[in-house]
């Protein structure tokens, strides 16, 4: 009988060195897995910021969209009105295959000066 609780001493011992063992690689995995878990919610994190970011720029982009829009528009008109004032004729007049009319102080061999302001 003594030598019964004897091997099961020992027997209980090696199995209480395993579980050991096993709790050890339990807990390194589950310290790798802890790691990779903050490491996945960082990047997740720095992915919503640019989001927010981009979101926020595309907002304000939005909201001077229009009134570049508009100046531009306004300047491409005063650029077009100045131009047709001074007798050149636009692009589109030129590629018409009517003749533009110019306007008869505009004869080559004479000069003028046209002010023109672009923005």
């Amino acid at each position: 009988m003594r030598l019964a609780a004897v091997q099961a001493k020992v027997d209980v011992s090696q199995l209480n060195i395993a579980t050991m063992e096993k709790a050890r690689e339990v807990t390194g995995t589950l310290e790798k897995i802890t790691s990779l878990g903050k490491e996945v919610r960082a990047d997740i994190n720095q992915i919503i910021v640019a989001m927010q970011y981009q979101d926020i720029t595309h907002q304000k982009l939005e909201h001077i969209k229009s009134p570049l829009l508009a100046t531009a528009t306004a300047s491409m008109a005063e650029v077009a009105a100045k131009t047709r004032a001074a007798g050149i004729a636009p692009a589109a007049d030129a590629m018409n295959e009517t003749p533009v009319k110019v306007r008869g102080d505009l004869i080559p061999g004479k000069t003028k000066t046209v002010d023109v302001e672009l923005f």
